[in-house]
């Protein structure tokens, strides 16, 4: 008999039957629904047409992909390079008691600085423009990878260290065969949050200092009064956003299956 205080209208409480492409487009199809219907309502140079927005959208793909590239490959080298600092430097404070007591309170004093005092020091420090606001990205991304990885090293249980041990593994065979496994959905949930991140301060960089980029073709859109423009350049950052965590969750999907066969 079918325990009707656990049914929801889509069945059981907490699950949906519609597929995940459904439950992904709606929300996002509800948004634009209200901004359509607040276009209805204000001047077009507060709330455009969506129609307009879209039309716009498209064209710039076209018309600016040195924009679209710059930034893309900007993000790309600031998250890579801050992976790479960031996750080794997690693993080397996970792992030895005195590279955590004397870098973790550093690395938690670089979280407390914003991401703009950055981009002033960096426009002081460097002539270059990619060069500054890789810069930029590093030092706001760096210091989340390590801390994240530094706790999810120390979050190893006890028992599964003491079993890797008893098979005598030299610390390389012990970090590869133990501490990367182990680490990988953290390292993974910390990149999706830091794709977010890095497009954001992204902008912020290159509104200060860039002469190529979304975030100085948002400047120029302000100059202009071009509400359109603003809207659909926000889009197409928003769209990099969304490939790269999409990327992110295919790598899930594949290496961390081995977390459905073992019921989490």
């Amino acid at each position: 008999m079918v325990d009707r205080s656990t049914m929801g209208l889509f069945g059981p409480r907490g699950a949906s039957h519609l597929p995940p492409i459904v439950r992904t487009i709606v929300p996002i199809l509800g948004f634009f629904v209200v901004l359509q219907a607040f276009s209805f309502v204000t001047p077009p140079y507060i709330m455009p047409s969506v129609l307009e927005i879209a039309s716009r959208y498209a064209l710039l793909w076209v018309s600016a992909p040195g924009a679209v590239a710059s930034t893309f490959l900007r993000i790309i080298a600031g998250l890579a390079l801050a992976f790479v600092v960031g996750v080794s430097g997690g693993v080397a404070m996970g792992l030895n008691t005195t590279a955590r007591e004397y870098g973790e309170t550093f690395v938690k004093f670089l979280t407390g600085i914003p991401g703009l005092s950055w981009v002033l020091i960096a426009v002081l420090w460097f002539s270059n423009v990619q060069v500054r606001i890789v810069f930029v990205l590093f030092m706001v991304l760096f210091p989340w990878y390590t801390l994240s990885t530094m706790d999810a090293v120390r979050g190893i249980p006890r028992d599964y260290q003491d079993m890797v041990r008893s098979f005598r593994f030299s610390t390389r065979e012990y970090t590869r065969k133990l501490v990367v496994p182990y680490i990988l959905p953290d390292v993974v949930s910390i990149s999706k949050s830091n794709i977010g991140y890095a497009a954001r301060v992204v902008v912020v960089a290159e509104l200060v200092g860039a002469s190529a980029g979304i975030g100085r073709e948002l400047l120029v859109a302000q100059s202009q009064f071009d509400i359109v423009d603003i809207f659909a350049w926000t889009f197409v950052l928003v769209t990099i956003m969304l490939s790269l965590q999409g990327v992110l969750l295919v790598v899930e999907r594949t290496q961390l299956n081995w977390r459905k066969a073992g019921g989490e």
